[in-house]
Parts: structure tokens; C-alpha cells; sequence
């Protein structure tokens, strides 16, 4: 049997694109979120990444297209949130350096140093512009993250998990309907990105720091805690068990190393047994496993 690690996995409902880049060689990329927007590698190439593999971008003609379906436009009268690993090997502290790019729509870049995002919505742009974290670092991985309000029409900027403070504003603006880059964009020729970008995400969902893809990273240790309780008397046995594995444990709490499970998307199950000797329903959750 095949064995690997382990995590949540970053696809749920909400999910309306999303890009892990696992491929690893050629030059197209499957968007995992169902919704097909798959995307084509326009001169980037494959390397390792934060978890299987990313794509690396040279800071000039290289990026990656993406065949927008409706679910990715017209974002901004809706909540959504856009997140990405980043691996610069450029600095970042001048100019503009493109994340993910839909001009007219949304963008998510670095500028000069900070983070900042955009959406078009009834003849407005509006922006947010972190003031906390400076990313002046390269070679070295960040998790970046924009969450829209529709009815507060305003951002929540993360970095690492981390809600940012920021600066945020408004103007009457409207511009062309770019094409869904990754990287770079058409709009302009000199805010192309260099390093690697990977797990580009995006959900029409106000995503909350906890489940942004900076916390489902990959996990060699998986833990697992349950409880109940029991209106009339205490709660006695536990059973855990996964769909491919079967019995986990009978313990309350327990850890288990990721080699232990098959590389596949398994249901992990968990009920809990009172003092008369009745099991709960199961409860049942998702476990993402990778090679």
C-alpha cells in the first residue's frame, strides 16, 4: 500500500477554483474545484512546492491562463476570498508583482512590499492595502490571502494566517474585463511576478483565518479529538474508524504519523458510547492524504 500525508482538503463547497498544481510536469494545470476552469502553463514550468508541486514564474513573459468560466467573474457583489502560497526569488519591496490578476474584476498582488487587493463593483474599484507586513524576504514560502464583504464592500487582508491591518478605500473606476491570469497580467507588462506560486485558491465565501489554506498545510503527525456528553450520565467509549483504514482507536484522543493511512480521500467516522451503553450517531469528517 501507498502511504503519505495529510490534511484537510482544501475543496468544499464554497470552492469555485481552485489550483494545486500537483501535475508536476506538461503544460496544463486541472482546476480541482470542479468548475473545469482549467489553465495552461504560458512559458512557467512546474517545481516543487509548499506541498506536491507549484509553478515557477521568471519576473518577465512567463504566467499562467486560465479558462475563466462564470463561476470566477463578476465576483464583487457576492462575499469571495482569493489565497495563495508565494515564493519570491525577487524582491518584492519595489514596484507591483502579480498574484492572481483579473483586471476589471479582482486582483491580488504585492505592492511594494505589502499586500493589496481589488474588485470592480457598479462602477467602483475598491481597494485595501495592508500597513503590517512588509515582505521583504525572498526564497522563503507565504501564505496570502483577500476576503471581500460584499455588504460591508470592504477587505480583510491576511499574511500567514494573520489578519492585517490595513489601509482601504474606494474611487469611481471602471476599466476593461482582463482575461484570469496567474502571475502576471495583461494589463500591464511590468508586474509580472518572479518565484513560485502554488494552491491558488478561490471561493465565494467569506473565509475565516482558520480555514484558509495557510492552515491545511502539510501535517507528517495527525491529531484527533472528540468529545460528547450525555443529558442523564457520562460518556464511556469512543470509536473512531476511517473508510479506507477501518478501526482508528477507541481512545478520546489519539495521534496517529501520516504514514499510517493510504494516499486517498478518506471519511474518518468518530461516535461516542453513554453510560447505558448506547452509541451517538456518527459524526464523519474529511482526511486528504498525498503522497
Amino acid at each position: 500500500m501507498t502511504k503519505g500525508e495529510g490534511r484537510a482538503p482544501p475543496v468544499d463547497q464554497y470552492t469555485i477554483g481552485y489550483w494545486p498544481f500537483r501535475e508536476g510536469t506538461g503544460t496544463e494545470t486541472i482546476d480541482e474545484s470542479g468548475q473545469n476552469n482549467n489553465a495552461t502553463l504560458k512559458g512557467s514550468q512546474f517545481e516543487t512546492g509548499v506541498w506536491d508541486s507549484s509553478v515557477y514564474f521568471d519576473g518577465s513573459s512567463d504566467y499562467l491562463y486560465v479558462t475563466e468560466g462564470d463561476a470566477l467573474s463578476d465576483l464583487g457583489e457576492n462575499d469571495f476570498t482569493l489565497e495563495a502560497w508565494i515564493y519570491p526569488t525577487r524582491s518584492m519591496t519595489g514596484d507591483k508583482h502579480s498574484i492572481i490578476r483579473n483586471d476589471g474584476d479582482y486582483n491580488l498582488f504585492v505592492d511594494n512590499g505589502y499586500l493589496k487587493a481589488e474588485v470592480w463593483f457598479d462602477g467602483d474599484r475598491y481597494w485595501a492595502t495592508s500597513t503590517e507586513t512588509y515582505m521583504s524576504s525572498t526564497n522563503q514560502w507565504y501564505h496570502i490571502a483577500a476576503v471581500w464583504n460584499s455588504d460591508d464592500e470592504e477587505w480583510t487582508l491576511f499574511v500567514n494566517g494573520e489578519e492585517e491591518d490595513d489601509n482601504n478605500g474606494d474611487s469611481g473606476e471602471t476599466v476593461d474585463d482582463y482575461p484570469l491570469w496567474v502571475g502576471s497580467t495583461e494589463r500591464y507588462s511590468d508586474q509580472a511576478f518572479k518565484g513560485k506560486i502554488d494552491e491558488v485558491r478561490i471561493s465565494s465565501t467569506e473565509r475565516s483565518s482558520s480555514s484558509l489554506l495557510y492552515y491545511t498545510t502539510l501535517q507528517s503527525t495527525i491529531s484527533f479529538q472528540g468529545s460528547g456528553s450525555d443529558g442523564d450520565g457520562t460518556i464511556e467509549g469512543h470509536n473512531w474508524k476511517s473508510s479506507i483504514e477501518g478501526e482508528l482507536s477507541t481512545s478520546e484522543d489519539f495521534s496517529l504519523t501520516a504514514v499510517n493511512f493510504t494516499v486517498d480521500d478518506h471519511t474518518i467516522s468518530y461516535r461516542v458510547q453513554d453510560d447505558d451503553g448506547v452509541w451517538s450517531p456518527w459524526a464523519t469528517s474529511n482526511l486528504d492524504v498525498r503522497s
